[in-house]
């Protein structure tokens, strides 16, 4: 499932077909105002995505979410402090 954030709003979607029909409205949409930052997280693995829409040209940002390792590590320090 993919989380998708803008401009104080935000949508889950659960396909790649949605998600690419959304960033597309998205980038029409601000073609014609100020350009904004999309957030795409991908909630199985926090990993995400940060895309400036609006322009001729997209930025775009990817950040690792990792959230395997820091479930891992919570574990390991409750299973530490039960001891």
């Amino acid at each position: 499932m993919f989380v998708v954030e803008w401009d104080q709003q935000k949508r889950q979607l659960s396909s790649i077909s949605d998600l690419e029909r959304l960033l597309d409205e998205l980038h029409a949409t601000f073609s014609n105002a100020d350009p904004t930052l999309v957030i795409v997280e991908l909630s199985e693995s926090g990993d995400s995505l940060a895309i400036g829409l609006g322009r001729e040209s997209s930025v775009l940002n990817y950040v690792n979410g990792d959230k395997i390792h820091l479930i891992l590590q919570a574990k390991e320090r409750w299973i530490s402090t039960t001891k």
